[in-house]
């Protein structure tokens, strides 16, 4: 028997990286990959709007402080139909600008499908982050503006809603304080190797009944025509109730919402815009107040800066 050369330390080398790579825990497969993946065949139709960011500053009510242009945001939406079955994907990334804040960091992102069969959502799914915020009161905010940390603490969640039952994850993960809003797309992929599989969360769909994501929800009411109109959400296996009222305001739309997790008498409260004769659907001004001090205003420009969001469903249909 012939002996077998020995092996290089590129051989070796080799060896052990591939080993390192075997080892490593397979990535979660994501209930919104998979969805948007699996999309009803037929051509997508796609739409985008970008957003600028007003902030103003209350104590008891009284405005102290307000700045314009003090971060951004962009909205993308995607649609596809094939016969009864309308899959639809709703992404949303928004936040500040450090360098016109003092270094100020704070941004988020939620990624949204949802599968309708003959008009009624059979399955939904959502994947999103956001900077973990302590600020509870003005004190606190103003605080906020010295820390100079080299990472931010951020809280991700995703969950699958099918008539089955939910199921859900929530991880509290760190990022690089270098990281802004504009990154959120960029990020969002990275932690996918880095986050829990989902686990079922003991909610059971009420009446067979599969309830939409945040965002989905909101454009729901939104295209309803309906003064007033209540449904139920999901986010982070919790069920929340959405209040909302239409009513017109110089040739927009303008939907009043207010939503609070179920069992509970606290609500928060926003507005949304919407032009009727926009075919996109998507809001041209948003306001709401994230904390009891701060108050946001989302300013529909087409020329404000913001990131390319990747398209969640697939180009290809086998």
């Amino acid at each position: 028997m012939t002996a077998s050369p020995p092996l290089s330390r590129r051989c070796w080398l080799g060896l052990l990286l591939q080993g390192l790579v075997w080892a490593r825990p397979a990535s979660p497969v994501l209930g919104i990959d998979r969805l948007a993946g699996e999309r009803a065949a037929g051509v997508v139709t796609t739409h985008v709007r970008r957003y600028r960011i007003h902030a103003t500053i209350r104590l008891l009510a009284v405005p102290l402080f307000s700045k314009d242009d003090v971060g951004g945001a962009c909205a993308m939406f995607e649609e596809t139909c094939s016969g009864p079955t309308r899959t639809t994907a709703l992404q949303f990334s928004g936040g500040s600008w450090p360098d016109r804040l003092q270094g100020f960091n704070r941004y988020g992102m939620t990624q949204e499908a949802v599968r309708a069969e003959d008009g009624a959502v059979v399955e939904s799914a959502y994947l999103s982050l956001i900077t973990s915020s302590g600020e509870k009161n003005f004190e606190q905010a103003r605080k906020a503006f010295d820390d100079r940390s080299s990472s931010l603490p951020i809280a991700v969640a995703h969950g699958t809603v099918r008539r089955s039952g939910y199921a859900s994850a929530l991880d509290w993960l760190t990022a690089s304080s270098r990281y802004t809003w504009c990154d959120c797309p960029r990020l969002v992929a990275e932690i996918r190797a880095r986050i829990s599989p989902a686990a079922d969360s003991g909610l059971a769909a009420a009446r067979g009944c599969v309830s939409q994501p945040f965002l989905h929800a909101v454009r729901t009411a939104m295209l309803a025509g309906v003064e007033s109109r209540q449904s139920v959400f999901v986010y982070n296996a919790r069920l929340y109730r959405l209040r909302t009222r239409l009513a017109a305001a110089r040739g927009l739309t303008m939907m009043t919402g207010w939503m609070a997790e179920q069992g509970s008498d606290h609500e928060s409260e926003f507005r949304v815009w919407l032009d009727p004769s926009d075919v996109s659907a998507l809001p041209v001004r948003i306001e709401f107040r994230p904390k009891s001090f701060l108050h946001l205003v989302f300013e529909h420009d087409p020329t404000a800066r913001g990131p390319a969001f990747p398209s969640l469903m697939s180009k290809e249909q086998a």
